[in-house]
């Protein structure tokens, strides 16, 4: 019985610990939206990285433009790279699946690695590591 309550608490917190995370990467994903390339901001990691972080918050639905209308893939990703000075692909789509595919390397998945920084590695704003700003 005492098994079954510890494996019960360990489900629990990991699920908590993922809506926790998932609303982290949304709201850093609108905070990515709101800045403007006048700012001086500039991303560090890979544009691949970028867009798979793009694509799973855009497929949670969940965010809108100021009429209140989804925002398609490609205009989340447009304004964002622009706003971060990176060029746009081409295919949004195809080049965010790629962050979902590892290619023979061993990689956490997207969820699991902001998990990974927010929980075992305690940082505040996993997303702050591959951001600059210049004025």
């Amino acid at each position: 019985m005492m098994k079954s309550n510890v494996m019960e608490n360990e489900v629990r917190d990991e699920a908590m610990e993922r809506i926790f995370v998932e609303k982290e990467m949304e709201r850093e994903v609108k905070w990515l939206l709101s800045i403007h390339a006048d700012e001086g901001w500039y991303w560090t990691g890979t544009k691949t990285a970028l867009a798979g972080l793009l694509y799973h918050v855009f497929s949670r639905g969940t965010l809108y433009d100021s009429s209140g209308r989804l925002l398609s893939f490609k205009s989340i990703v447009r304004q964002v790279f622009e706003n971060l000075h990176l060029s746009v692909p081409k295919n949004p789509t195809s080049f965010a699946l790629r962050a979902y595919i590892c290619k023979g390397i061993k990689q956490l998945p997207l969820l699991e690695s902001y998990r990974y920084a927010m929980f075992e590695k305690n940082c505040k704003n996993p997303l702050a590591v591959f951001l600059r700003q210049e004025k």
